[in-house]
């Protein structure tokens, strides 16, 4: 199968991380009294790749990247799950 037809399983990781990449260079580049936009940033990737991850909860399980990468309902409930406690945490 083709690499990018199945790469949308690995999107609430690449969600995370582009998150973090954004939360980092809002940070580098806004003011010191308006440091909240990060958190903010952080939050909402956070919430997206939970929704994202909720969504596979009962998809079909699948491997891809040459079994590197396995999407199954386990995965998908555990990642949702430790998102949840990580924004918890930023709350």
């Amino acid at each position: 199968m083709n690499l990018l037809q199945n790469l949308y399983l690995a999107l609430p990781q690449i969600i995370i991380l582009i998150t973090a990449s954004l939360v980092l260079i809002s940070t580098l580049f806004t003011k010191k009294n308006n440091k909240n936009i990060g958190y903010m940033i952080a939050l909402l990737g956070l919430f997206m790749s939970m929704l994202v991850s909720v969504f596979y909860i009962g998809a079909s399980d699948n491997v891809i990247l040459n079994g590197e990468f396995i999407s199954d309902t386990l995965g998908s409930v555990i990642n949702a799950g430790i998102v949840a406690c990580v924004a918890v945490v930023l709350i």
